[in-house]
Formats: C-alpha cells, structure tokens, sequence
C-alpha cells in the first residue's frame, strides 16, 4: 500500500511567514495572474520615475519581486529603499526574505535582528526570527521569539502553529496538539493547522481525524492532500467503503493521481479479493508513471493470483529492472518457475 504524507509531518505550513511583505497597496496578492503582476510592476515603476525618492515605491515592488522570485531585482530595490529610509524595520524583514531565498541564513537572521532592534513591537520580524531558528533547530530560541510574539499580541495563531509545529519535531504530540487547537480556536480557517490535527490522530487511527481533515476540506474543498490522507485513514482503520469513496472524489479533482489509483488498486487486491479491478487501478497508476516499482510488482502478484502467468512474468522482470534484487519480485518468479516445472510434468 502506498502510505506516505500521512505518517510525516511536512512543513507544509511553514515558512507561511517568509516571502510575504506587509504592503499598503493591494498590488501583490496570492495566486495573481501574470498579467495583473506585470501590470502592477509597471505602475509602481511609472511612480518611481516620478518620484524617486520614494522609499515604499521601491519596497512594494521588491516585494512583488520576491513573490516572482526575482531575487536580484528585489534585492536591488530593496536596497534602494534602505538607503533611501534606513530606519524602516519593514525593509529589513524584505531583505530577510530575500537572504532565505538565496541560502544566506547568517544575513537572513542577521536582518531580521535589525528589524526587532529598529521595531521592538514588530510581531512579524518575531515570528520570522522563530521559524528560522526552528530551521536551524533552536528549539530554545525559536519558543523565546514565540513567546515575545504572543506578548506584542495574544491574538496570535501563527505563533500558535508554529510552536505546534516545534513540539512535533522534538515529538512531543500532546503540546502540538495543545498548540495547534490553540490555532484553530484563534483562526477557524486555519486550513493547515487543521491538516497537522488530522495527521497526529490519523497516525494514532483515532476517529478524530477524520472531523480534522473534514474541517480542512470545509476550507479548501479542493484539497488532494486533505482528501488523499483522509481516504488513507479509512483504509487504515479498514472502513472500506469509505477510503473507496474518497479516493473517487481525490480523481474526480486529479484524475491523473497515481497513488490513489494504486490505492484502490491495493483495497481491491487485499480486502475486497476483485482481481480484475486491481490490475485495473494498478495498470492506471502505471499508465501515469512508468517507474511505479509498486504497481508493477502488485499488478504482478494480482496477475499471479488470476492464473495469468506470462503476465505475471513480466510485471515481476519489469519490477527488477527498476528495482535490482526487489526480493518480493525474485520470490514471485521463483514460484513462477515452480508452477510451470509442475505444469510441464
């Protein structure tokens, strides 16, 4: 059975905080088409010339530049805009975001630190400094930076979610959980929170999970990651029926989804014996990836089981050929070889 995503906790929802700059005009917003983008550069660009004194013209287009990930020019215009206003802490968490982007995380915490010394009120440069010292696995000084975020405003999800996510690296589940509740009750939409509530039950198969996950699909109905771990859940608890039906609403959203076919695949072959049905799914799941070393070797042993040997034959030689000394592929020829020395007597 194909089982990840669920079991490890990926930083899905960090690094939320780096890449974002706080602007006062509505000109970078998430999931912007390419035109407005270009649009919005040139405005800005047309005010500089205007103006070009104007320190928060150059910041709102570093800004737009890092969410296109044009490093060189946002580092330029972020640059323009210190030198022309060197006491904004605003432009020292930009350059942050920049220095993260380019792997320079001395520089990158370096800025940040003249951002709290310039705004000692600054939740933003706080909950920035905790994510990159969680990076660096500090725990100590990213729950330091946490707490003073919480002090400026107890209002604090974020804050919240990452000290959640901080517990589970050093797994302690029970304070992630503490803190991830701690995020939803503060942000109700908190789309990701809920996703890690989710994976901690799911991972203990408490029934809880599934409220988690549903919430998040509440948020997000489109979701494959939410919908792929929640069928994954049924199949875990063995509730059949309904991993079925969610890994058929996972394709009608993205039909090409390997792993949810060999999924399905997989509950056909195991729990529900329908041997033409998972060499089905499996032969989908191989028709979008031709190097699915699993969906070989299982479509081999369903091919076993159906009496179609030949077809088994190659499954198992084309899982060997991806996979050298697959031992479950070598075990499958060896009976193989066994059943035709017996049909040849």
């Amino acid at each position: 059975m194909k089982n990840y995503g669920l079991l490890s906790f990926v930083m899905t929802g960090m690094l939320l905080l780096f890449f974002s700059c706080q602007q006062q005009s509505s000109t970078n917003q998430d999931n912007q088409s390419g035109e407005r983008v270009q649009d919005s550069l040139q405005k800005i660009s047309s005010m500089i010339r205007q103006d070009s004194s104007n320190a928060l013209l150059y910041y709102q287009r570093a800004c737009i530049y890092i969410q296109e990930h044009k490093i060189n020019d946002a580092f330029r215009d972020i640059k323009q805009a210190i030198l022309l206003q060197p006491e904004d802490a605003r432009f020292y968490i930009s350059l942050s975001d920049i220095y993260l982007m380019q792997g320079k995380i001395a520089s990158c915490k370096e800025s940040l630190e003249k951002a709290v010394k310039l705004d000692p009120g600054s939740k933003e440069a706080f909950l920035k400094l905790a994510e990159l010292n969680l990076i660096l696995k500090d725990y100590d000084s990213t729950f330091e930076h946490l707490k003073r975020a919480i002090d400026i405003e107890p209002l604090n999800p974020t804050a919240y979610f990452i000290s959640g996510y901080a517990f589970l690296e050093l797994e302690d589940t029970s304070r992630a959980i503490e803190n991830f509740s701690i995020a939803v009750d503060q942000n109700q939409n908190y789309f990701d929170a809920y996703i890690y509530l989710g994976n901690i039950y799911a991972a203990r198969k408490h029934k809880l999970a599934i409220d988690y996950y549903n919430n998040a699909l509440n948020i997000n109905p489109q979701s494959i990651e939410v919908y792929y771990n929640l069928a994954l859940f049924y199949q875990n608890t063995e509730q059949i029926q309904e991993a079925i039906d969610t890994y058929d609403k996972l394709l009608k959203i993205e039909a090409s989804n390997q792993d949810a076919l060999y999924n399905l695949g997989f509950i056909n072959l195991v729990f529900l014996k329908e041997f033409e049905k998972a060499v089905h799914y499996f032969t989908q799941a191989i028709n979008i990836d031709q190097e699915y070393i699993d969906a070989y070797f299982n479509r081999g042993y369903t091919q076993e089981l159906l009496g179609n040997y030949n077809e088994a034959r190659w499954d198992y030689q084309k899982t060997l050929e991806l996979e050298t000394n697959h031992p479950k592929a070598i075990d499958g020829l060896n009976r193989l070889d066994e059943i035709q020395f017996q049909l040849s007597e």
